[in-house]
């Protein structure tokens, strides 16, 4: 399989027409990773900001009262990218395959003068649902590249989007499990690089080293055993990572 190319997407959209739905399809499906700009910017600066003003205790409280107050929110986002128009989408592209839900024309134009997306994605929900106010809200579907509907039922918007992630990532690639002789369970998610992120019980595990302490293999109690250059998903294991929550499988 040949490599995949780390893909920036940018998913825009009136408020609850779908964004966020088509981020989750592509994350389970296809392992993208993603930030919403309302939950980044709660955990950044807006929760520091507001949380005297709304009485908030934790950022997660402030970003679920976000649809209260959208315009002070645009307001702020705006303020906060006053002297650079990209920096809030930079912090977000660093960590992640996909911004989802900006609102700023002068902000999406900066960002594609900085090349910061390869692929800008409109969800439109128009026809059943109401558009938010050019006061909070000053985009539209011409700042887009592509444009999914998202008029009809859920499973026809998730077929849309199905086929929209085979188009830019190509293989389907599901989560696997493997069960091994104990009955405990691995878990295998691909991310948006065509990598595995291998996740299980690893307490009692055989692990080789090669002479630069990078690894030569994981062999877990009960299995699985894998190993560099062995095959896994029916490809090579070109390098075994430790992280935070088991290992990486680099194809």
């Amino acid at each position: 399989m040949s490599e995949r190319k780390d893909i920036k997407l940018l998913i825009l959209g009136h408020c609850r027409h779908g964004k966020d739905s088509m981020a989750e399809i592509l994350r389970d499906e296809f392992g993208m990773t993603f930030e919403s700009s309302s939950q980044s910017a709660a955990d950044i600066f807006l929760y520091d900001l507001l949380k005297e003003k709304y009485g908030y205790e934790t950022s997660e409280e402030c970003f679920e009262d976000r649809h209260n107050h959208r315009q002070e929110w645009y307001e702020a986002i705006c303020e906060y990218n006053k002297d650079d128009k990209a920096r809030l989408a930079k912090g977000i592209v660093e960590r992640t395959g996909c911004y989802v839900g900006m609102r700023d024309r002068e902000e999406i134009k900066e960002c594609i003068k900085q090349g910061l997306f390869d692929l800008i994605v409109w969800v439109d929900a128009s026809d059943r649902l109401p558009e938010e106010p050019s006061s909070s809200f000053n985009i539209d579907k011409s700042c887009a590249d592509v444009i999914i509907e998202n008029n009809g039922t859920y499973e026809e918007f998730y077929e849309k989007v199905l086929r929209f992630g085979n188009t830019i990532y190509g293989k389907n690639m599901k989560k696997m499990e493997y069960k091994n002789r104990y009955g405990e369970t691995h878990l295998f998610t691909p991310d948006s690089e065509g990598n595995l992120l291998w996740e299980g019980n690893f307490t009692f595990s055989r692990i080789g080293l090669n002479d630069d302490k990078s690894y030569n293999f994981v062999d877990p109690s009960g299995g699985p055993f894998i190993s560099v250059d062995s095959k896994w998903d029916g490809r090579v294991v070109k390098e075994i990572k430790p992280v935070e929550n088991g290992f990486k499988l680099v194809f």
